[in-house]
């Protein structure tokens, strides 16, 4: 221990401070991984998708690319929405 340490003293997290992080770790990375991942795997089916819904590879890839401009349009107003509103708002 080093000195000027006490339990329970100013600058340290509330005991149960892990026990309420990690929910909220896991879901934000969860929807992370969620939405990134739609159009990756978009783009592996996209001969399956060419097949049985009449697309052809430069339409299935334009809709990929407006899913990844909205996202880029839209990510900076919804971060000062966030950022007014508080993290829990955001996740």
């Amino acid at each position: 221990m080093s000195e000027g340490w006490s339990p329970g003293g100013i600058g340290e997290p509330p005991a149960d401070a892990d026990r309420v992080r990690w929910p909220i770790a896991v879901t934000a990375v969860a929807s992370i991984a969620l939405g990134s991942l739609t159009p990756f795997l978009t783009g592996a089916l996209a001969v399956q998708l060419e097949k049985d819904m009449g697309l052809r590879l430069s339409q299935i890839g334009g809709l990929v690319g407006v899913f990844f401009g909205t996202s880029a349009l839209t990510s900076a107003a919804f971060g000062r929405v966030v950022q007014r509103r508080g993290g829990r708002f955001g996740v």
